[in-house]
């Protein structure tokens, strides 16, 4: 079953060059990932920063997309190859959606 791993966080800062993470995850789950647009159940919390963080792992090719409704099944989305994380800065509110590579 392929699965993307998915971590919200707080954000240490907006820039990179400071460390992205702020601790441990707040929350996680695991999202079964089909042809299929898939979406978290978790969000990214509120933050005094105004942006959380959001790592995602997966062991497929799928597309992915973030915001308050998202569809990874249509543009504006991005490609994560299997094996590999992406961590994203996104307002709070804001969930993942995953789909196989097409």
């Amino acid at each position: 079953m392929a699965i993307a791993y998915v971590e919200f966080g707080q954000a240490a800062s907006s820039g990179i060059s400071s460390g992205l993470h702020l601790g441990l995850p707040t929350s996680s789950e695991k999202i079964t990932i089909s042809a299929s647009n898939a979406v978290s159940t978790g969000a990214v919390a509120n933050d005094a920063k105004g942006a959380g963080v959001v790592r995602v792992t997966v062991d497929v090719d799928v597309w992915i997309a973030s915001g308050l409704s998202p569809d990874a099944g249509a543009a504006p989305r991005r490609v994560l190859l299997a094996g590999s994380s992406i961590d994203l800065l996104v307002p709070a509110g804001h969930k993942i959606a995953v789909k196989a590579l097409d």
